[in-house]
């Protein structure tokens, strides 16, 4: 009996119909050959009632168009499970780095010395905290150096306090002795050039409390200070003065070169009984001024020269002979314009000294 019409070469012949009938499996699966070449798959089963059996006829050629449209299919729904994987993957993945992304770039910024970098996000997972977390350390870090600055800026004031306060009585008292004995000898217009030239001196030098002033003005401090000491002792020293015009308006923080001169004449050309030049210059070197005091006096012996520049390496004051003088001038220089400005020494025992001193250019 056949529950549907069946195409001849699908079939089955007599020998198949023999094998169902007198096999004795209840139950199973074989294939032939029909003699045009085609396979074809028999399922066949046994019905309890009546013992017959139930036959079901495959060719190959279906199951193979089956099993090529199933694969075909697979493939299809692979290609998109995948597509739709990579299209989440890449949604979480920047909606998992783009906080960090974002977290980075205010770090990068932070580190180029931005530290007004907002850290604050309405954010309370890992990365809030993060960013909640760097946020206050800049804070702090921020804070601690505008305590640094104020407490090199309040350093700074009483290293020059302290330098000032140690020019003022030595100088002051041996100028007075000087214009005493002037007038003890009756040469008033001596003691009226120094009593001018003090006077001069102090102005500057205290320029109602101002530290800054203009080159100019260090210079016509400089000369004054020259005029006193020539007057004190005579002929035993002279000195020239050589500033060139462009830096004249430019801004240095003031006494910047008496102490260098004044070092110049104490432990250089007291030092020695010959006749003895000061010389000073200043000139621009690119965005920089530079000034040179030269001396031709006793000079620095080499061990002694090379303790004063491992000295003027330190960031303390110095204390002792030279508490103040050169050392607090070049702590000065470097707290007020940064460390590539300050003090540089040469010296040879027996031909003299030269002190250089950079400030950058400021108008």
């Amino acid at each position: 009996m056949n529950f549907k019409s069946v195409e001849p070469n699908e079939q089955l012949d007599d020998k198949v119909i023999d094998y169902l009938t007198h096999t004795s499996e209840s139950s199973g699966t074989f294939s032939f050959i029909k003699p045009h070449g085609k396979r074809v798959f028999v399922v066949f089963d046994t019905l309890k009632v009546n013992q017959w059996k139930v036959v079901a006829v495959y060719p190959e050629s279906d199951l193979l168009n089956k099993l090529s449209s199933t694969k075909y299919l697979f493939l299809a729904i692979t290609l998109l499970v995948i597509l739709i994987a990579v299209l989440l993957s890449n949604l979480l993945a920047k909606v998992l780095t783009k906080p960090l992304a974002t977290l980075t770039r205010k770090v990068y910024k932070v580190e180029s010395g931005n530290l007004d970098v907002d850290f604050d996000v309405d954010v309370h997972n890992e990365i809030g905290v993060l960013n909640r977390s760097i946020g206050r350390l800049v804070k702090s870090v921020s804070r601690l150096l505008e305590e640094i600055k104020v407490e090199q800026e309040h350093k700074r004031v009483a290293e020059f306090d302290a330098m000032q306060a140690q020019i003022k009585p030595h100088f002051l008292y041996n100028t007075l002795f000087a214009i005493k004995q002037l007038v003890d000898l009756k040469d008033n217009e001596a003691a009226s050039d120094m009593v001018l030239a003090l006077s001069n001196f102090y102005r500057t030098s205290l320029s109602s409390g101002q530290e800054v002033i203009t080159v100019e003005e260090e210079i016509d401090l400089i000369r004054n200070y020259f005029v006193i000491l020539s007057m004190r002792y005579g002929d035993s020293f002279h000195y020239e003065i050589s500033i060139d015009p462009e830096i004249a308006p430019s801004k240095v923080i003031k006494l910047i070169l008496q102490p260098v001169v004044e070092n110049a004449i104490y432990h250089g050309v007291k030092e020695t009984e010959d006749w003895s030049l000061i010389q000073i210059t200043g000139y621009r070197d690119l965005q920089d001024i530079v000034f040179e005091i030269s001396d031709d006096g006793a000079g620095i012996p080499a061990d002694k020269l090379a303790e004063i520049k491992a000295k003027l390496n330190k960031t303390d004051i110095v204390k002792g002979r030279h508490g103040f003088g050169m050392f607090n001038v070049h702590n000065r220089l470097q707290t007020h314009y940064g460390s590539r400005y300050g003090l540089d020494i040469e010296s040879e025992w027996g031909k003299g000294t030269v002190v250089r001193i950079r400030v950058p250019i400021v108008l």
